[in-house]
């Protein structure tokens, strides 16, 4: 018979004693029964083997529910964009080309919103410059000055008074 020295004959007892107390917690029994079927795939353990089945239909129910829960997402927003997209249509006029521009413009700025897009777009745009007008009223009006006042207080009677003063003027023949 094969004699053991005794330092070899503690260390196989100590390592013994580490299986059996991994072996018995049931928070590392799994772990260490996973390390076995990694070095030894073929090894049958009972407790791993039994449940692969159970945990490969699980993992398929949970694809499902995760292809159907993703697929749902997609319609939703889908749907949302499709009603973005035709409100755009009818409140500012947008084609498909300009829906294009739109949302290139809402890629490169980071935005999600296809109303804060469309209001930063138009935000962007060159105003055009104001119209110069026919002609320039400078001075026409001097509110210190009592004619003007009374302009602006009754201007149809002081149209009167105006009108008045010329005919007057002109029947005079002082008007000429």
């Amino acid at each position: 018979m094969v004699e053991l020295d005794d330092q070899v004959a503690r260390n196989l007892q100590a390592a013994a004693a580490l299986v059996d107390t991994l072996t018995k917690n049931p928070s590392t029994r799994r772990d260490l029964l996973g390390l076995i079927k990694k070095v030894k795939p073929d090894a049958y353990v009972a407790e791993l083997d039994a449940q692969k089945p159970l945990e490969d239909k699980i993992a398929a129910l949970e694809k499902r529910i995760d292809d159907q829960t993703t697929a749902a997402m997609t319609k939703d927003q889908n749907s949302q964009l499709e009603s973005a997209r035709s409100r755009l249509r009818e409140q500012f006029g947008y084609t498909d080309e300009g829906l294009k521009t739109l949302e290139k413009f809402m890629l490169d700025t980071n935005t999600a919103d296809h109303f804060v897009a469309h209001d930063a777009m138009q935000a962007r745009k060159p105003k055009p410059s104001p119209l110069r007008p026919a002609f320039e009223v400078r001075g026409a009006i001097d509110l210190e000055d009592k004619d003007d006042e009374a302009w602006l207080q009754n201007p149809e009677r002081k149209l009167d008074t105006e009108l008045n003063k010329a005919f007057d003027a002109i029947a005079n023949g002082m008007a000429g």
